[in-house]
């Protein structure tokens, strides 16, 4: 039969004997990804994750770009051998310490010497049936990929750079890493801000639809003040109910209708409603003590 390398090596000892970088297309071609992405956005606009099936650094980076300035959330994939080996400070030249040193807060690096594997794709799939809220981007069995072995250094590379691997887990896959975008904030706490703006605008879209159907306008009154106040508190209850935030500390203000500005109230602005809360989070490292007397 064929020879088969890696029936002598694991995928990832391979990277590391001879390495693995992307780079086709280069992206310099027109249309461009950000094109393509635009293209489908004015298409059909009601989407949120995005994969890209082509992985090269050049596409992953004008893909974040785009991603970052049209509040999608966007998980890449990535084999390129650097990402483990090499350490995550100047003059390293990888994906995930571009896009780190970037701050691209809505993009997630996922490392796997099979990038055909498409491990980021896994992730989102898993983590996209879970409700906001209650995902982790952690600790986690995927469908697909799988799993490979990581040395401690390639550990400390791969969790610097902020990126998510697959690896054993207790004799079964898991993700590993922290979870996070480039940036350093974590993946859910960017689905979770994300889904609460859309519910403040759900509730007063449809607040101002329902006075409609009724023949009625949200008035610039006190009155109208309150109904406004009443759906950002609904919001933030369901907030709350999903595990987003932090139960005791949401709070809502804002002003009386006397103490608008009249060139608010000229262009019909009602400024200053504020709401406040601490996020839930959750809980990825555990310390236990142990006190052991005879």
């Amino acid at each position: 039969g064929a020879f088969n390398a890696e029936n002598l090596l694991t995928a990832t000892a391979l990277t590391r004997l001879l390495g693995v970088e992307d780079v086709t297309p280069d992206n310099t071609v027109s249309p461009k990804i950000a094109d393509d992405l635009a293209a489908c956005a004015l298409e059909n606009n009601t989407w949120y994750g995005l994969l890209t099936g082509i992985n090269s650094a050049a596409i992953i980076t004008a893909a974040a770009g785009w991603a970052e300035t049209n509040d999608k959330f966007y998980l890449a994939d990535s084999a390129e051998t650097a990402i483990p080996c090499v350490a995550d400070t100047t003059p390293a030249t990888d994906i995930a310490f571009v896009l780190k040193t970037a701050g691209r807060e809505r993009t997630g690096v996922f490392y796997h010497p099979r990038g055909y594997e498409y491990a980021s794709a896994a992730e989102m799939g898993h983590f996209f049936i879970i409700d906001p809220g209650q995902d982790d981007f952690t600790i986690a069995q995927l469908s697909g990929p799988t799993t490979e072995g990581y040395t401690p250094t390639e550990i400390t590379y791969l969790t610097a750079k902020r990126c998510n691997w697959y690896q054993d887990l207790g004799g079964r896959g898991s993700i590993g890493g922290e979870g996070m975008a480039a940036s350093g904030k974590y993946l859910d706490v960017v689905r979770d801000v994300d889904q609460m703006r859309a519910w403040y605008a759900e509730n007063i879209v449809n607040l101002k639809l329902k006075l409609a159907d009724q023949g009625k306008k949200l008035p610039f009154t006190d009155v109208g003040v309150h109904l406004v106040v009443a759906q950002v508190k609904a919001a933030n209850g369901a907030g709350l109910q999903a595990g987003i935030i932090r139960p005791g500390t949401d709070s809502v203000t804002a002003p009386l209708e006397a103490n608008v500005s009249d060139a608010n109230k000229g262009t019909r602005t009602l400024p200053d409603v504020n709401t406040t809360w601490e996020l839930a989070g959750s809980i990825h490292h555990i310390q236990v003590n142990v006190a052991i007397s005879l």
